[in-house]
């Protein structure tokens, strides 16, 4: 976390965006969205990740709607992206999208008639709100804009759904979220207050607290704090999962945080240790479709869990006004999660999930460089570079004890 730099930034960036919404107009952010997640079953298995969402960059509206069956291993796309931001109607409590709604409330409720497909949907809290990094920072820092970021990861869900021309009743489980702020993933650094710097010292502290970084195997790479690792989950003892990381410029630095909701309250987690184990690469990005992740609490819990993504994902792509950045993806799928937690006592934990990946892609696509020092015997050093722009990858071993040297390359994508 480079302060200095930061603090340089206090004397000669300029005021923080205004943002002055027409009377009667709601939306106050320059970016903002309501988002709902739901597994059921209504004879078949369905999930279905929706989002209302307004941005005032470009300015457009968004609503993002994929259902996914899951014994038909099936995508509807049901969305509209980069529409009018006049499209998006916000009121007190309801925000609509021509015949779409949802309404915020004690239950959230929705409704969407998209491409012939109908869907109503009611969510009740079974859970409190949980507020993303509440008593560490005020907000959270995104360049030099910030956001907030709320959530319920445990809901009762009902409703019905209409979809090949058959209509049926549901019950599941459901997620809700309300993200609010002012940033730009054109232009990252583009807005700037004074509170930034503070959120950005906060949580470097709270991250560098229990944090123990092995050097002996470093990885720099393109992925950045622009893009995201995410996913909800439920468990079959009844627990709930929100996970969020920031991939960061060294791999080495993990920036997540987890909560694990047991039914009585949140646990909070800080992620130590990830690894991408299988994965995908699309448009000079790469996705990862299995990974693990290590995560502590405070009273020295240990949570491990794994991700799997199982079915057909549905892609959004934004091609970004920027002579850097090249585009920002959205990868998504539902998947199973599965491991266990280790404290007093062990906990398997097996249930499932959606799991979301966002890569905010520059000009030169994805790319790593590994170095791993092996000591003290074998002796010696791997490097292993890679690079989508230039389809190929790069691997050396160099062995001083016992002497050996070996030297690949390979095609990719």
């Amino acid at each position: 976390m480079k302060l200095l730099a930061l603090m340089a930034f206090i004397i000669i960036a300029n005021p923080f965006l205004s943002i002055n919404p027409e009377k009667g107009d709601e939306k106050k952010y320059m970016r903002e969205w309501w988002n709902i997640d739901a597994f059921f079953n209504c004879g078949k298995n369905f999930s279905v990740t929706a989002s209302f969402e307004y941005e005032r960059e470009t300015p457009a509206a968004n609503l993002f709607l994929t259902i996914f069956d899951h014994d038909s291993n099936k995508v509807y796309d049901l969305g509209a992206y980069e529409e009018s931001i006049d499209k998006l109607i916000v009121e007190k409590n309801v925000v609509r999208y021509e015949d779409c709604w949802i309404k915020i409330g004690n239950v959230y409720e929705a409704y969407f008639e998209r491409k012939g497909v109908e869907l109503y949907i009611k969510l009740e809290a079974m859970a409190p709100m949980q507020k993303i990094a509440a008593g560490i920072a005020s907000n959270l820092p995104f360049g030099f804009g910030y956001y907030n970021y709320t959530f319920i990861s445990k809901c009762m869900a009902s409703g019905w759904i209409k979809i090949d021309g058959s209509k049926s009743n549901f019950t599941g489980i459901g997620y809700y979220e309300h993200v609010y702020g002012n940033w730009s993933y054109n232009k990252p650094m583009r807005f700037f207050s004074g509170n930034v710097l503070k959120d950005y010292m906060a949580l470097y502290k709270w991250w560098r607290e229990n944090m123990s970084i092995d050097f002996k195997n470093f990885t720099i790479w393109t992925n950045n704090p622009f893009g995201y690792d995410w996913s909800w989950g439920f468990f079959d003892n009844g627990y709930t999962l929100f996970f969020g990381n920031i991939p960061f410029w060294i791999k080495n630095v993990p920036m997540g945080i987890i909560y694990l909701y047991d039914g009585k309250k949140y646990h909070e987690f800080k992620l130590i240790s990830y690894e991408y184990m299988e994965g995908k690469y699309y448009n000079g990005s790469f996705f990862p479709t299995k990974f693990r992740i290590k995560a502590i609490d405070g009273g020295g819990n240990t949570l491990v869990l794994n991700f799997e993504m199982k079915y057909k994902p549905h892609i959004y792509e934004d091609r970004l006004s920027s002579h850097y950045w090249k585009n920002l993806i959205l990868y998504e799928c539902p998947g199973t999660i599965y491991g266990w937690l280790n404290g007093s006592k062990s906990i398997a934990l097996n249930g499932k999930g959606e799991i979301e990946i966002e890569r905010q892609n520059s000009i030169f696509d994805y790319a790593l460089l590994s170095i791993s020092l092996k000591f003290p015997y074998p002796f010696g050093i791997e490097l292993y570079f890679l690079s989508y722009l230039l389809k190929l990858s790069l691997s050396m071993q160099l062995y001083l004890a016992p002497p050996s040297f070996n030297f690949s390359f390979s095609k990719i994508g």
